[in-house]
């Protein structure tokens, strides 16, 4: 199709045909584009405070480890500022500015209109001649796979700290590390390969670039969340197998139940979410009303994921609380 010719009103032309019984409403049909706002205001604050603890108490008590660094790195990913120009990705690639830096931010501009949380046959053709839908959605992309990774390393490095005793533990550790880390790159470069206009194409948005898009992001989005999954539970199964064969001290033990138990509401995301890309892939990935759906649950997947990694630093600040407060009493 060309996006640039001027004898179609691509104003009028939905996305897609309407199904059977079904009419095409530009003005006001329903939109899900509050779902994924509503999963930023539930989850964000809780993840921001979260590493706000953990950085505090890995500060104070000087026991700053890598697992920090790459938590950090991951909470970097999810919050990374919006105005500095990246070029190193590829030649024109760089984050588009947004309202909040963050890969939340990156998402907002779809959110605060309720015409991209449409059925695609209620969204007109000229809605996808705007070059920042796609800029924000090729950065949103890598933030998502950047913080993914990171988060998911930072919890294994954890494990590392807790399992040094058992070398077989590390190995498993080891191999899940270098797996999830070469994984999500390779996701990465994909992503940027199907995603960021190639010479020639005419740039951001142009029949070249959003043909490539349609073409192989689907299958390649459905892709990385069956690698989600499978990574997931790696990730929580090493505490399984491995706590039961060793004698660890109460506070570490209580550390790595917290770790397993949060770590399903993360990984039931991320099989939700696969879910929904292997029905948009069959059925029409352009149909925003799904796409929509799986932002919502990559959003509170990755924002819960980063809480998991945080979580057994509250049974140290619980204990220096139960200390003071029983000192106070005392005095």
């Amino acid at each position: 199709m060309d996006f640039g010719s001027s004898s179609i009103d691509l104003s009028l032309i939905p996305v897609s045909e309407p199904p059977p019984g079904q009419v095409s409403n530009f003005v006001d049909a329903e939109s899900i584009s509050w779902t994924v706002r509503l999963a930023i205001y539930l989850t964000l604050p809780i993840m921001a405070i979260a590493v706000v603890l953990r950085a505090y108490v890995r500060l104070q008590k000087r026991q700053v480890g890598i697992d920090d660094c790459f938590l950090v790195l991951g909470a970097v990913s999810h919050s990374i500022a919006a105005e500095k120009k990246t070029t190193f990705l590829m030649p024109g690639f760089h984050l588009y500015q947004a309202t909040a830096a963050s890969y939340c931010g990156f998402l907002m501009p779809y959110l605060l209109h309720d015409a991209f949380g449409r059925h695609s046959w209620n969204v007109p053709m000229s809605s996808l001649l705007r070059p920042w839908i796609y800029k924000n959605s090729a950065t949103a992309a890598a933030l998502y796979n950047m913080s993914a990774m990171c988060t998911k390393v930072a919890i294994l490095a954890f494990y590392l700290r807790i399992f040094s005793v058992s070398s077989r533990a590390c190995a498993f550790i080891w191999i899940g590390i270098v797996l999830i880390t070469l994984g999500y790159l390779a996701s990465t470069a994909a992503t940027i390969f199907y995603m960021v206009p190639h010479h020639g194409d005419g740039g951001w948005g142009s029949p070249g670039n959003f043909r490539r898009l349609n073409d192989g992001l689907g299958f390649l989005n459905t892709t990385l969340g069956g690698f989600g999954v499978v990574t997931d539970t790696y990730v929580i199964a090493i505490p399984t197998v491995i706590v039961s064969r060793l004698h660890l001290p109460p506070h570490k033990k209580i550390g790595v139940a917290c770790v397993f138990l949060i770590g399903f509401v993360s990984l039931g995301c991320c099989i939700a979410g696969t879910a929904l890309r292997a029905q948009a892939l069959v059925a029409d990935f352009a149909d925003s009303w799904l796409n929509l759906r799986v932002q919502a649950l990559s959003v509170t997947e990755l924002n819960i994921g980063i809480f998991c990694a945080c979580a057994p630093i509250f049974y140290t600040l619980l204990k220096t609380w139960m200390q003071r407060a029983g000192s106070a009493c005392c005095t």
